[in-house]
């Protein structure tokens, strides 16, 4: 099987979708022949094993831009001659759609968030391309989502409830994410303070609730360190200031994503705080995994796919969405008096993530799938 993947933008980036991407490519390709079109990809290890075109990024306006691409990506993909075209995320679901019908090539999709629902503010724009959607969503062969919300979302859209369809939730890679990580140096004065330490790791944009963590951090300081890796803002600093909280939250930059388990090793709760909104209801959060592939006990709020995944004080801690920060307090103070709760989650966090969420166990689970859609007459509809 000749797989061709395409990613609209740049691949090299160390964050969710990006890092999804190279390795559902990195362990399809051990088993498949690989053609990625992407803006930019630089790693070795993936250069080694596929067959890598960039595409160019044309400045000319919205719709010039869709067409010349199209123009590009059906142009290597009649030279690659590929057996499924794998798009990520609803930007490649135009153009790869054009080009499946045209060429009449099994086209899976691959959604993480629900399409433009709610995210574009112009009404008007917004239903057109929900239009577009339905539309190019009748060229799709197999649909993989992050979560089953969204798996249903676009089931619905389609107006298609036996379109295949397989849930692949965001996974890890345990070579790298794993207990053996060494412990950051920057936190290792940190650790020496004793007491339990709150984190969080990941993008500082406004949906990740990180406003949330500090302002339990402003109830809750006397108990509790917080570390929060990923980003900077002279916001939170103020606030930190504000609050003499400098001696209690300690805020770090980005870090290189082989860093990660070194800061990771050093946390004992992490927290994931996300509010209700279109845009984290639909999604599964990467860093999930992550956190529970180090034996974490994770904090986490009842939305999108964490609740598909994590079980109340089994493997992890699963919290409302309204009221969130007096649930963090809550959840932590939780935590610190019940030692055995604690150890509980972290085993069965760990255990969890082996079983089920390694992107070897999900990536096997994605190639049966995309044989099944290779070997099935279109016209019979289930999987």
């Amino acid at each position: 099987m000749k797989i061709f993947f395409y990613y609209l933008q740049d691949l090299d980036i160390d964050r969710g979708t990006p890092l999804r991407a190279r390795n559902i490519i990195k362990f399809l390709s051990k088993k498949h022949e690989a053609v990625v079109v992407a803006e930019k990809l630089s790693s070795p290890e993936l250069l080694s094993r596929v067959k890598f075109y960039p595409i160019k990024k044309y400045s000319y306006p919205k719709g010039l831009n869709f067409f010349y691409k199209v123009r590009d990506l059906k142009r290597i993909i009649k030279a690659t001659k590929p057996d499924i075209l794998y798009g990520f995320t609803c930007n490649s679901l135009f153009s790869l759609g054009l080009i499946a019908k045209q060429l009449k090539i099994p086209l899976v999709i691959e959604m993480h968030e629900a399409g433009h629902k709610g995210l574009d503010p112009n009404v008007i724009w917004r239903s057109l391309l929900g239009f577009f959607e339905k539309k190019a969503l009748k060229q799709v062969s197999g649909l993989v989502a992050v979560s089953s919300k969204i798996k249903d979302y676009y089931l619905a859209l389609a107006k298609n409830p036996n379109l295949p369809a397989q849930v692949i939730y965001g996974g890890v890679d345990i070579d790298l994410f794993n207990l053996t990580a060494p412990l950051a140096p920057e936190i290792q004065a940190i650790k020496k303070q004793g007491k339990m330490i709150i984190g969080y790791i990941g993008s500082f944009k406004d949906y990740q609730g990180v406003d949330f963590i500090l302002a339990s951090a402003l109830e809750n300081c006397q108990d509790f360190l917080y570390i929060m890796v990923g980003g900077d803002s002279q916001r939170l600093r103020d606030r930190i200031a504000q609050g003499g909280l400098q001696d209690k939250v300690f805020l770090f930059g980005k870090k290189k994503y082989e860093t990660i388990p070194g800061f990771l090793r050093g946390m004992d709760i992490m927290v994931i705080p996300r509010a209700s909104l279109p845009i984290t209801e639909y999604a599964f959060p990467s860093k999930l995994s992550e956190y529970m592939a180090m034996g974490k006990a994770v904090v986490i709020t009842d939305v999108g796919g964490s609740k598909e995944v994590i079980k109340d004080k089994e493997n992890g801690i699963l919290i409302p969405a309204d009221n969130i920060v007096q649930n963090l307090i809550n959840s932590f103070d939780l935590l610190k008096a019940n030692p055995e709760l604690k150890n509980k989650i972290e085993k069965n966090a760990l255990n969890f993530v082996r079983d089920n969420l390694t992107w070897q166990k999900q990536t096997e689970k994605l190639n049966t799938f995309l044989q099944w859609i290779l070997k099935t007459p279109q016209k019979i509809k289930q999987f």
